[in-house]
């Protein structure tokens, strides 16, 4: 969702908040120079490194002076944690190099590309309302599929748009999206181990749901027109709005959330939510793992993806949209997931 926040006051002072198959196009991938730089996880406290069953593992501020470089508000990170792919809310695909330490830590981003997300035409996306990719997961057949904003859809990808070409295809829309407006559709696309989808808006309400948004679940095979997409219910508490979702290797998923205050500014919270409680017609609730807010290393965090470490260790990468905002950051966060 694009969302721009003010730091906390006495900080900065409050800023308003915004707001057929052709033949494909031989698009090039960009490079783009982009600075990766290590950040603490609390400014004046270099020992702490933990938040609810969080442990730091690094983090990096991204900066880059190419204009299209931002929003990202998406994250895949490949099995073997050398690069991350991420989808932007700008109409970008963006991929890079991530490099370690040898305790494991996140130290740097190299070989960073951007190339744009093409339409159902094969010519990149123009109109602001049609390029606002807001989650991206990996189908189990390895499509990628991505969830839009404004104009509410999803579509699927080739496993890798960076070397192929190939225009993307629709699914069908859930019929109650096709009625929404805004920018409040699903931010979180999960692939469960299973094969189902799992698509959570932000924040389309549900009559007769107290702080309920609509979530759908979909089987993962062919489409079948609306039928597509079973519904279920999302419980949101407080002012935590889900903005991602990635499976743990056991089969539960992470929700990522956030929230904003004037007062505290922008803070993300993590939820575990059991595998076998995810069907049709449930509500979906979880266990809370961590929070974190300022002075700790957070900004609008987005994007999310869970991978096994090397030493059999869970690794959650956490991304952030800037939103093309000055006072907002990049921020690429890992850390481990207490077990």
């Amino acid at each position: 969702m694009t969302q721009t926040f003010s730091r906390p006051l006495g900080l900065l002072l409050a800023l308003a908040l915004c707001a057929c198959f052709g033949t494909v196009r031989n698009v090039a991938a960009d490079p783009v120079a982009v600075s990766s730089t290590a950040i603490p996880f609390h400014p004046t406290l270099p020992d702490r490194r933990k938040a609810g069953k969080l442990i730091w593992r690094g983090g990096l501020e991204l900066k880059s002076q190419v204009a299209a470089f931002g929003g990202l508000s998406s994250l895949l990170v490949s099995d073997d944690l050398s690069r991350l792919t991420a989808a932007s809310d700008d109409g970008q695909w963006f991929q890079a190099k991530l490099t370690y330490d040898s305790n494991g830590r996140l130290t740097g981003l190299s070989d960073a590309a951007m190339i744009p997300i093409t339409g159902l035409n094969g010519q990149p996306l123009r109109d602001k309302g049609e390029r606002d990719a807001e989650s991206l997961t990996r189908h189990a057949s390895g499509d990628l599929l991505v969830s839009f904003e404004r104009n509410h859809r999803v579509w699927r990808y080739p496993a890798d748009p960076f070397t192929n070409k190939k225009a993307p295809t629709a699914l069908p829309t859930p019929l109650p999206l096709t009625t929404t407006f805004g920018n409040g559709g699903i931010e979180s696309l999960v692939t469960l181990k299973d094969g189902r989808v799992l698509a959570i808006t932000e924040a389309q309400e549900l009559r007769g749901g107290a702080n309920q948004v609509a979530a759908y679940l979909w089987d993962g095979k062919a489409p079948k027109g609306d039928k597509t997409w079973a519904g279920l219910r999302f419980q949101r508490e407080g002012k935590f709005k889900p903005t991602g979702a990635a499976r743990l290797p056991g089969g539960d998923i992470l929700v990522l959330e956030r929230s904003y205050t004037p007062i505290i500014g922008v803070a993300m919270r993590l939820r575990r939510i059991a595998e076998a409680d995810i069907g049709p017609g449930k509500t979906l609730k979880g266990e809370e793992l961590a929070v974190i807010r300022p002075p700790l290393a957070v900004d609008n965090m987005e994007g999310i993806d869970v991978k096994r470490g090397p030493e059999g260790e869970t690794l959650v990468y956490l991304l952030s949209d800037n939103n093309f905002n000055i006072i907002q950051r990049n921020l690429l966060l890992l850390f481990e997931l207490e077990d």
